[in-house]
């Protein structure tokens, strides 16, 4: 049947094949639309608006919009054609909707890319989120959802949207129709501009900027490392002086020697958080690229493939199968991945400061947040009492200074020891990671209460 439509072969997977495909992605695409859902609730419900969220709050409506269209490629397209698959019930109005809605799908690329340039604008050179507000977020939403709605709308109005030929789905195509260059018949050239190379630009610029972003983390951790060090240096004889000053020889040996030892946990306790917080970040950046890839990569390669006619090739099935299953799975999952990504920092601190709970407790406590208490009254938290130390009053900033008054039998912290990761000048750490109340990276008075 390939032959009347002008192809001398074509992969076609079997029926038993496309009813696999047609159903794989369902379970995901439904994971998906609950996890793009919980992140919409939660940043609506939320008072406290950040770029970060926003920019959350918009790709995951994207996403919601794409995994449908994902989810419909093999039931919308028109029944009759040789790569119809099994339970194809569509005709060409319903393959120009289902092309403009991937169309549209085009806008979580962009999505991407803008959030990969939020968190190297924001971490590696220190732009504070309201500037960043200011100078390029309203520009770059204006243009993702122009561009995502303009090029769907003129894509209906150019009906240009048809089957594909490998694979389910409607996009830039001429198919059944002959395409004859000729005459006028740029649907290649379309093609690049509506996909091919703004999909090639996001990926590029994801790459690039995380791989900034990863350059920063690795050299602020080892300046920080190093720092610590000096400073656990410098902190000894800053406090075997003071006790010099104040005491005997023979008390110097006692008291000097707790006080070096408070002292010098209490630097290195607040540099460990600073670096922690500095890794975390970074981490956070790096899970969404990861999503992003393990969703798209797979649909990449086949257009890839396709491009260059692999299809036509006798034999293909055998790699051509594994990637439209590959597609079919992870291509409506975005929302689910992002939602992980999201959620995970409030995962981990329920985790760190409640000991004995189960993981269905920990995943509904970063859902819900603090409105959701801890089973049973024994519960381990990390308290100042746990670790051994002295009393908190205050937090631990990430600019690290020592804001927290300990016991009096410490010195008092001399104002040249602080971390050299945030100098003048430089904004602090985006609040991108904090939970409903106070960032996850700062210790608070009230941590180990409930």
């Amino acid at each position: 049947m390939a032959e009347e439509y002008g192809f001398e072969y074509v992969y076609i997977p079997t029926l038993t094949q496309q009813k696999v495909i047609s159903v794989i992605g369902i379970p995901t695409a439904i994971l998906s639309v609950a996890g793009s859902s919980l992140i919409i609730h939660h940043v609506l419900q939320n008072s406290k608006k950040t770029p970060y969220r926003r920019i959350l709050l918009a790709l995951s409506c994207c996403d919601i919009i794409a995994t449908f269209g994902y989810i419909m490629q093999p039931f919308f397209v028109p029944t009759g054609y040789f790569n119809s698959y099994v339970w194809a019930f569509g005709n060409k109005t319903t393959c120009s909707v289902l092309g403009a809605l991937t169309q549209f799908a085009f806008a979580s690329h962009f999505y991407g890319a803008f959030l990969s340039f939020y968190f190297v604008s924001t971490i590696r050179y220190g732009m504070r989120e309201d500037a960043f507000s200011k100078k390029y977020e309203r520009w770059l939403h204006l243009f993702i959802v122009i561009w995502s709605v303009g090029t769907s709308v003129a894509g209906l109005v150019m009906d240009i949207f048809r089957a594909n030929v490998l694979g389910p789905g409607c996009w830039v195509n001429t198919f059944p129709d002959e395409c004859i260059p000729e005459e006028g018949c740029n649907v290649e050239l379309i093609g690049w501009v509506f996909g091919g190379l703004p999909s090639l630009f996001c990926f590029i610029a994801i790459i690039v900027n995380n791989l900034i972003l990863y350059c920063f983390v690795r050299q602020t951790v080892k300046e920080g490392e190093k720092k610590a060090l000096q400073n656990e240096s410098r902190l000894a004889m800053y406090n075997s002086t003071r006790s010099g000053m104040d005491a005997s020889v023979e008390e110097v040996s006692l008291a000097g020697a707790s006080t070096r030892s408070v002292g010098t946990r209490s630097v290195l306790r607040s540099s460990e958080k600073q670096l922690q917080r500095v890794r975390d970040v970074g981490k956070q950046s790096f899970l969404y690229v990861s999503a992003f890839f393990l969703c798209y990569i797979w649909s990449l390669v086949k257009h890839g493939l396709d491009g260059q006619n692999f299809d036509e090739i006798e034999g293909s099935g055998a790699y051509f199968l594994p990637l439209l299953i590959l597609q079919a799975i992870f291509l409506p999952a975005q929302g689910f991945f992002n939602a992980i990504v999201y959620f995970r920092p409030k995962y981990m601190q329920a985790k760190r400061k409640y000991k004995d709970q189960s993981f269905i407790w920990y995943c509904r406590r970063s859902i819900i947040g603090e409105k959701l208490k801890p089973a049973g009254t024994n519960f381990h938290t990390q308290s100042a009492d746990t670790l051994g130390g002295p009393t908190r009053s205050k937090r631990i900033t990430f600019a690290g200074e020592l804001t927290s008054s300990y016991s009096n039998s410490m010195a008092p912290i001399p104002e040249t020891l602080r971390i050299p990761q945030e100098g003048a000048g430089r904004a602090a750490l985006p609040s991108m990671l904090e939970s409903t109340t106070e960032s996850m990276f700062e210790t608070s008075t009230e941590e180990g209460k409930e």
